[in-house]
């Protein structure tokens, strides 16, 4: 459908010459206006819904490290103390053991990124109980979360890459820095010696960055990580408890629900989701359909009154 114009004549060389143009109101009524406005402003709420930066304070700790799905690692704003030192004085009430001497932990030797959990349920598969780094991590409510693990080599390293941003952050909201307390004491990850004949020694990492190894039934700092992630979850969207009004696909027009392609889920309390929904086989081996979604922080409201 054409949209009406304003037709203005003008003489020009003794005959008319047209001129189109569109008053503003045409314009707002116009249909391709209804359609490009609310896919203006719903690419506004694709692009603009952030992920986490390191430096971040989020989720009981301070952002050092980001993975490619949008999850990543926080490390605690304080180290924790030693419930129940060897002996009861001001400095060991800050150091806590690695472990028992020489004694082989398997599963613990992995120094990357990611693994200091694993490197965490393996030690405390051997040691369900005990006062030693690992157990003070998992004992951990700082900030009301309870599932902080020991990192591994490398998460030590890679926090302190970004010990100054770190330390800010923390005294910022109520911790402190690394060295305030025992500065000349290193920190104990989770890994354990990568040799295997020698399980006497685990690596430690000064906050300067500097690694070393050093005998387990030594007495360390400890700093808690925790990991976070993008919310996932294995269901229909179906069976949300928010009552969907509209699925659009992200050039805004609407659309049915479909696997292996991201849509837009508005709702009627007018929160959005960004969603992905494929076949997955669920741990009874049958086959599930899974949704990876993100919400959006912003609200609708506008695109509504737009009649999207």
């Amino acid at each position: 459908m054409q949209i009406p114009m304003i037709r203005k004549k003008t003489i020009l060389n003794n005959g008319y010459f047209t001129l189109p143009f569109y008053s503003w109101e045409s314009i707002i009524n116009s249909k391709m206006t209804k359609t490009i406005i609310p896919l203006f402003f719903l690419f506004l709420l694709i692009f603009n819904c952030k992920s986490q930066s390191i430096g971040d304070y989020y989720q009981g700790g301070v952002v050092f490290y980001l993975d490619s799905s949008g999850g990543g690692l926080t490390v605690d704003i304080v180290d924790i103390p030693n419930p129940n030192p060897i002996v009861n004085t001001s400095l060991d009430s800050l150091l806590s053991r690695w472990g028992n001497y020489s004694t082989h932990v398997p599963g613990t030797s992995s120094q990357s990124v990611g693994s200091g959990i694993i490197n965490t349920q393996n030690f405390i598969s051997l040691y369900n109980s005990g006062n030693f780094a690992v157990h003070q991590c998992v004992n951990s409510n700082n900030q009301g979360f309870n599932d902080w693990y020991l990192p591994s080599k490398n998460e030590l390293e890679e926090i302190f890459t970004h010990r100054v941003l770190i330390d800010s952050v923390a005294l910022n909201n109520g911790g402190h820095l690394f060295d305030d307390f025992a500065p000349l004491y290193p920190y104990w990850s989770s890994t354990e010696s990568p040799s295997t004949t020698d399980f006497r020694n685990s690596y430690a990492v000064y906050s300067s960055n500097f690694t070393v190894l050093r005998g387990k039934i030594l007495e360390y700092k400890v700093r808690a990580v925790r990991s976070f992630t993008l919310h996932t979850e294995i269901e229909s969207v179906n069976n949300r408890e928010k009552q969907i009004i509209k699925i659009v696909n992200i050039m805004g027009q609407e659309c049915q629900k479909k696997l292996n392609t991201i849509l837009i889920y508005l709702y009627e309390d007018g929160s959005v989701d960004k969603c992905l929904s494929y076949k997955k086989f669920n741990s009874k081996k049958k086959l599930a359909i899974a949704s990876f979604c993100k919400s959006f922080d912003l609200r609708i409201k506008l695109l509504r009154n737009l009649r999207l």
